[in-house]
């Protein structure tokens, strides 16, 4: 996938101006039981993402992507989605090639045939305020076959815990609402 499309690149726009408001620091999402290392992931995905990655970082020196996190996500009435958080573990943000102040790169797979398609680029905060519902985790909302993403994140300024859904449109993730606020904290 050297060519992103106009609307991938439009979503990956939109989730870095949305999450850019919030804090550096905070808590990392551990990832729960439902994640695992990449380098459980078939073959053919691995693949993928090793290509994708390797536009997106603009590396010179390989690295072991096998230190992402997976999260495969299987419901009833859709598609498997495979969802790829590209944080290396072990390593701070400061040194993670596709983590910033915007959050960490994400990328969202389904399988057509023996490839892996690409559905879902853009840069999602994976920090995690305490007691907060995780960052990123899918809802029983299916639309075109896959399950919308409910995305949750602390807007600093503001002092908020927002909450914003992306769907899928039939070729890629979309958001489809302007964050809502879930909570207001004590100034």
């Amino acid at each position: 996938m050297g060519k992103r499309s106009p609307k991938i690149l439009h979503l990956v726009f939109v989730l870095s101006l949305v999450y850019l408001l919030m804090p550096v620091g905070g808590a990392l999402a551990q990832p729960s039981s439902n994640w695992q290392r990449l380098s459980a992931a078939p073959q053919g995905l691995l693949e993928q993402v090793q290509k994708d990655y390797a536009t997106d970082s603009n590396l010179e020196q390989p690295i072991d992507i096998g230190q992402m996190h997976l999260l495969q996500v299987r419901q009833s009435g859709a598609m498997p989605l495979f969802i790829v958080n590209t944080r290396l573990v072990g390593i701070g943000s400061t040194a993670n090639p596709t983590c910033g102040q915007a959050g960490c790169l994400f990328y969202g797979y389904i399988q057509s045939g023996k490839e892996y398609k690409q559905v879902l680029n853009g840069y999602i905060n994976d920090f995690q305020v305490e007691d907060a519902p995780p960052p990123i985790q899918p809802t029983k909302k299916i639309v075109n076959q896959l399950p919308c993403l409910q995305l949750t994140l602390y807007q600093n300024q503001a002092n908020q815990l927002l909450s914003s859904r992306l769907c899928f449109d039939g070729q890629e993730y979309q958001l489809i609402a302007p964050p809502r606020v879930l909570k207001q904290f004590q100034q």
